[in-house]
């Protein structure tokens, strides 16, 4: 029962807030409370499977990495330069102290040096290009919805091509559901 109790607080804690991964405390509630990663390692594997889910979770960790930086380009703009700093920095210090930190947890946890690599290089490329986003957030909106609709698209057209009609199920009806949900949501 204080397992699940744990668990519960945590997710609560960790992703109530959106799926921004610079809050303060995600790093300190990760090291204290988060599941070991060998337990994250198969919750990863069981929701990243086919093609088509493949392609849509990279969709949205584009997106929600290039507006994770654009939130702190946005904080950085209200908070006074830190002249100590290099000049580069200076004006973007909480964004480079978010990929600092990332970094070293990244560094720290037992996954291959590969993925670590590949982590922190995709957080400091979403801080790199935040001010292009910033410029026209709803342009990032647009071209995230359109991949997710371009691949469920794609993924259809794909699964009724190569899938005998007698083996066919309801999914790739699920996933035209889902592109008109979609366009609905962003029309409305």
């Amino acid at each position: 029962m204080m397992r699940r109790c744990k668990l519960t607080l945590t997710q609560v804690s960790m992703y109530s807030f959106g799926s921004f991964f610079a809050w303060p405390h995600k790093i300190a509630m990760n090291a204290a409370m988060g599941s070991s990663y060998a337990e994250a390692k198969l919750h990863f594997i069981a929701s990243h499977r086919g093609a088509v889910n493949l392609a849509l979770h990279f969709v949205a960790l584009v997106g929600t990495v290039l507006a994770n930086g654009a939130v702190l380009c946005a904080v950085d703009a209200h908070l006074p330069p830190q002249l100590w700093l290099p000049a580069e920095l200076s004006a973007r210090w909480f964004s480079a102290l978010t990929v600092v930190l990332w970094t070293v947890a990244l560094a720290a946890s037992p996954a291959p040096f590969l993925c670590t690599l590949l982590s922190a290089a995709t957080i400091a490329l979403g801080i790199v290009l935040a001010p292009s986003v910033l410029t026209d957030p709803d342009r990032l909106e647009t071209a995230v919805l359109a991949a997710f609709l371009g691949v469920l698209l794609v993924g259809t057209l794909i699964s009724f091509a190569c899938v005998p009609k007698r083996v066919r199920c309801r999914r790739p009806v699920d996933r035209v559901k889902t592109c008109l949900i979609l366009v609905a949501w962003k029309a409305g």
